[in-house]
Parts: structure tokens; C-alpha cells; sequence
């Protein structure tokens, strides 16, 4: 790496802006993580970029890249049938994850949770699919536009208080209603990401 290649990753070009630079660029590599939807291709490049960024501080301040630490604990809700209980671990395990990415130090700690990160969302597809029929129209449904968690919860109260708790009964729901639409969504998600 040449001087001027670790100043243009860093986006500054002064010695002493160095450090803010690296500050404000990590801080939004960070909050992209944690805002967008989960799309391997797109985060995988991120995390080159932000190793770019560590490298590129590192060769102008001398400063090694700290050994990263890496720990976390996620909850098992892959054969859990009731939706609720799947969407709340499922949340819990996002937050836990979000949390983790914030408090990374390292690249190498963002890229694990980063990884950890789509593999539970992908826990989370797996589960909705069942919510799915071969009919079902996705015309409409954008795969990177998630929708309201508490209207997620709200849909889910409506749908309890029908008797149904499955994922599989999410089939028997219309095609505009909320849930559908969800399981639609992530379905479309699951079918890119196997292209991946």
C-alpha cells in the first residue's frame, strides 16, 4: 500500500485527520451492518473495504490492528414451529449480533458477526418458507425493504388470536397481508442468496 492509496481509503489528507477518519468511516461501515438487509455479496465487499481501512491506518499511524475478540451466544431457533417464539429469538439474536458489531473493535470482529449475522437471518428465511405456496404472487414484495418489527408483533397478535401459530398456516393468510408478505420476502432472499 502506497502513502496515497492509505490516504484515499481513509478519505483525508493530513496526517493529523487520520484517526478521526478512520473513527467516522468505521463508525458507518458499523451502522450500514446493522441497518441494511443481510445481502452476502454486497457485506462481503464491505468487509474488504473496511479491511482496507484498517490497513490503510495502520500503515500511516504504525499502529498494529488489535487482536480481536471474539464471543457471543445465539439462541437455536431453527426448529422452533411457533412463529412468535421463532421471531423473538430470531430478534433477540439480531440485537445480541447488532450489539457485537458496535462493540468490534476489529475488522476481524465485525466480519464474524457480520457472518453471524447472515447466517441467523438465514435461520430466520428457512423458517418462513413453509410460509409459502408455488401460487403465491411476489410481484410486489422488494427483498432489501424489511417491514416494521412492531407491526410484525401486531399482525402476529392478530394471527394467534385466529388460532394459528405455524408457519405453515401462513399460507392460508391472503397474499396482501402482512406476514405473507414477509414469508414472501424472505423466501425471494433465500432463492438470491443460493445464487450467491
Amino acid at each position: 500500500m502506497t502513502k496515497e492509496e492509505a490516504f484515499h481509503y481513509l478519505g483525508c489528507q493530513d496526517i493529523d485527520d487520520v484517526e478521526d477518519a478512520f473513527d467516522d468511516a468505521f463508525f458507518e461501515y458499523r451502522s450500514f451492518f446493522v441497518s441494511k438487509v443481510p445481502f452476502t455479496k454486497l457485506f462481503n465487499a464491505k468487509i474488504i473495504k473496511l479491511q482496507h481501512l484498517f490497513e490503510a491506518k495502520e500503515f500511516l499511524l504504525g499502529k498494529e490492528i488489535p487482536v480481536a475478540e471474539i464471543e457471543i451466544s445465539l439462541k437455536d431457533f431453527s426448529t422452533v414451529e411457533n412463529v412468535v417464539d421463532a421471531f423473538r429469538l430470531f430478534g433477540e439474536n439480531e440485537m445480541n449480533i447488532n450489539l457485537a458489531i458496535f462493540q468490534s473493535k476489529t475488522y476481524v470482529e465485525v466480519e464474524y458477526y457480520v457472518n453471524q449475522l447472515i447466517e441467523n437471518y438465514s435461520k430466520n428465511a428457512d423458517c418462513w418458507k413453509d410460509g409459502v405456496s408455488l401460487l403465491t404472487e411476489t410481484e410486489n414484495v422488494k427483498m432489501s425493504i424489511e417491514p416494521d418489527v412492531m407491526k410484525i408483533y401486531e399482525e402476529l397478535k392478530r394471527f394467534n388470536s385466529l388460532g394459528l401459530t405455524k408457519f405453515t398456516e401462513i399460507n392460508h393468510l391472503s397474499d396482501d397481508n402482512l406476514l405473507k408478505q414477509e414469508a414472501i420476502r424472505l423466501y425471494l432472499w433465500s432463492k438470491f442468496e443460493e445464487n450467491v
